[in-house]
């Protein structure tokens, strides 16, 4: 049973400190996994030190994510070199990700944005990542404080959020977002002290829980690729299914296909409600289809789950 019943696609993100881990006993458990795959604070080549192992005897059990912690008071081509060393030709199943959540040197927001937005450039651009778009880890306590708004283009990328309870057993009903996210895909929201280790195949005490925002169809949709089935994140149970309505959180544009680019057939307003008919993967993102050739973007929507 998943920590959070709205939410039943669960993972996990690992890394050297979770020490040798037993996939045999974590993919019971995760439908995904991120692995740490370097980090900014890491003496050069920057590798975690469980790196290989993890990745190696993850594959082919669960879809996996590499991430790297980024420093953006550093130099940034150095990092994103070692980024891409370290991950070769394996970019793993889901979007590399950028973990964001130091500031050291206290740069100004502007100043840390545009380094931020450089280091998803240069990783973008990498012609191991073609077609693909990185994502970001944070959390709205230090995004909010460090980051400039206006400089990252957040459609159709995958935020990935931390916000926990103070309880390390209980959860939050929902993630609190960085002020200029309009939407999360994926929300840490469970780690340190939640005794959780052990069940998910690690050595350590806790383990850091990761939950996907929506149904199973809706995690292949975003990611292109199936969450592993561990026995609860089926679509059978009706919390499960894709939801019946989406709620607008302000007034958007209804497009006549799944993307930006399609043209503008009207508008709905704050509050209205609309029968989804599927979630479809589009050129930009994802989005909800609630008729024939009538489409609202995913990420300016909230789940109505019935």
């Amino acid at each position: 049973m998943s920590l959070h019943p709205k939410y039943p696609i669960e993972g996990a993100d690992i890394s050297s400190y979770q020490g040798n881990m037993d996939f045999s006993v974590a993919e019971k458990k995760m439908a995904f996994v991120y692995i740490r795959a370097g980090s900014g604070y890491l003496a050069d080549p920057m590798e975690d030190a469980q790196f290989d192992r993890n990745a190696r005897e993850s594959k082919g059990r669960m879809p996996r994510g590499f991430y790297f912690v980024i420093r953006c008071d550093e130099d940034i081509n150095t990092q994103i070199d070692s980024f891409l060393n370290i991950i070769g030709n394996d970019t793993g199943e889901l979007p590399p990700a950028l973990d964001v959540e130091t500031n050291d040197s206290n740069l100004p927001p502007r100043e840390y944005a545009r380094q931020l937005n450089k280091a998803l450039e240069l990783l973008e651009s990498s012609p191991i990542m073609i077609g693909q778009t990185a994502a970001i880890y944070s959390r709205a306590g230090f995004w909010n404080e460090n980051v400039a708004p206006g400089v990252i283009d957040y459609s159709g990328r995958t935020l990935w959020v931390a916000n926990y309870h103070s309880d390390p057993h209980q959860v939050l009903p929902k993630p609190l977002l960085p002020y200029d996210w309009p939407y999360w895909t994926l929300w840490q929201l469970s780690a340190d002290g939640n005794g959780l280790g052990k069940e998910f195949g690690a050595k350590s005490y806790s383990i850091d829980i990761d939950v996907f925002n929506g149904s199973a169809a809706e995690f292949e949709a975003w990611f292109g690729v199936k969450p592993n089935d561990t026995g609860s994140n089926g679509d059978d149970d009706p919390i499960n299914h894709p939801p019946q309505y989406v709620l607008p959180t302000t007034s958007i544009n209804i497009r006549s296909g799944p993307g930006v680019t399609y043209p503008k057939i009207g508008t709905t307003l704050k509050g209205s409600r609309w029968t989804v008919a599927a979630v479809v993967r589009g050129e930009d993102g994802l989005w909800v289809k609630v008729a024939e050739e009538v489409y609202i973007a995913y990420w300016l929507c909230e789940p109505i789950y019935t």
